[in-house]
């Protein structure tokens, strides 16, 4: 399980992240992430886009316009739960390896 990790994982780490944590998961187990993300909102979006240089530089690194299911979807991850909270800006995601 993750919580709120994936938007600090540097873009160049995220396929072997997501290949250890695939090779580490058990045949068959599930990856359930919450996460901050793209809301899917247009005026939403583009606002975490125009906040987005600062913020990575003022968190340390977190990319809050990142949008963790088409990533994982990007991958080949299969995802079973895709739920959104707060606008959207909050999701819950279960996935398994493709």
């Amino acid at each position: 399980m993750s919580t709120l990790v994936f938007c600090s994982i540097p873009d160049a780490a995220l396929a072997g992240t997501l290949a250890e944590i695939a090779r580490v998961l058990r045949p068959g187990g599930r990856f359930p992430q919450l996460e901050h993300t793209r809301s899917g909102h247009r005026p939403l979006d583009r606002a975490l886009d125009a906040a987005a240089p600062l913020w990575l530089r003022a968190s340390g690194g977190c990319h809050v316009n990142r949008d963790t299911a088409a990533l994982l979807a990007a991958a080949g991850w299969r995802i079973a739960c895709h739920e959104r909270h707060a606008g959207g800006l909050y999701r819950l995601l279960v996935s398994t390896p493709g």
